[in-house]
């Protein structure tokens, strides 16, 4: 089946048509949703990622013209290729190791929070990945010798594994790059006054401190309660962003605060 087949397109479907139909798919076998289905999911990430750039589309319709000639193996072996562009040197001996093969991976953020372990099935082999955590939507991780073997070659080593990593999103905390991002809904007078508030992300509980003085939309940055910048040592930043919330009041209420405004106007 062919990825145009996967996203339900025509061949000559525009990017736009490509980028509506993975949006539609992509929502309807999401694994959060009741009805969905990781594996299909997994197949329309991996269709958009070829289909949805230009240059891997050129590419991947380029092998898919040559398959037509010679066998479904030799187009197989291009669809599971890390790069179109190194295969064609790849499987005619110009190069020295066999294809790199693409593994597609779904990761929780509580797993990229922590890190995980990952157990990679090739079919004629299966071992551990160790996935760090920090690691980020799109990013690849290479396993040197444990892909295909050379196709004119036999005595070439064999190419590599690239595990491409999607981070499913997390509906409790909003994540930008290595920040969480929380909003607060709090009465004026909290704002006024300054407060204390628990937050709970899906990771921890904190308490953090409102200044007296703030005000609707400010931000508050409390460094290193973020997510694991990858391949560092650090945290990202938690965003604490605050929010007015409506108050009724009373009238005796009403009438401290035109108090206030008096005073304020005589100062």
């Amino acid at each position: 089946m062919s990825y145009y087949d996967i996203l339900e397109i025509d061949e000559n479907a525009t990017q736009d048509a490509i980028k509506k139909a993975y949006r539609k798919l992509a929502k309807q076998h999401h694994p959060d949703k009741d009805t969905g289905n990781a594996d299909k999911f997994k197949e329309v990430s991996e269709a958009y990622e070829h289909l949805g750039d230009e240059m891997k589309r050129k590419k991947y319709d380029t092998a898919r013209q040559m398959s037509g000639g010679m066998g479904n193996d030799f187009f197989e072996y291009f669809r599971n290729s890390d790069d179109f562009s190194s295969v064609f040197d790849s499987a005619f001996g110009t190069r020295a190791k066999g294809p790199d093969f693409v593994v597609q991976i779904q990761l929780t953020l509580i797993e990229v929070y922590y890190g995980t372990e990952r157990l990679i099935d090739m079919g004629h082999s299966k071992f551990k990945l160790k996935i760090p955590k920090g690691i980020g939507n799109g990013n690849k991780l290479k396993l040197k010798g444990r892909g295909g073997e050379h196709p004119m070659n036999s005595n070439a080593p064999k190419g590599d594994v690239i595990v491409t990593c999607h981070v499913l999103p997390n509906m409790d905390v909003i994540v930008n790059g290595s920040d969480i991002w929380v909003d607060i809904d709090l009465p004026f007078y909290d704002l006024m006054l300054g407060t204390s508030v628990n937050i709970t992300t899906p990771f921890y509980s904190i308490k953090v401190d409102v200044p007296k003085g703030s005000y609707n939309g400010k931000v508050l940055r409390i460094k290193g309660q973020g997510i694991p910048i990858y391949k560092s040592e650090g945290y990202g930043n938690l965003m604490v962003k605050l929010n007015v919330i409506k108050t009724e009041l009373n009238e005796e209420q009403y009438r401290l605060i035109e108090k206030i405004k008096h005073i304020d106007k005589n100062k």
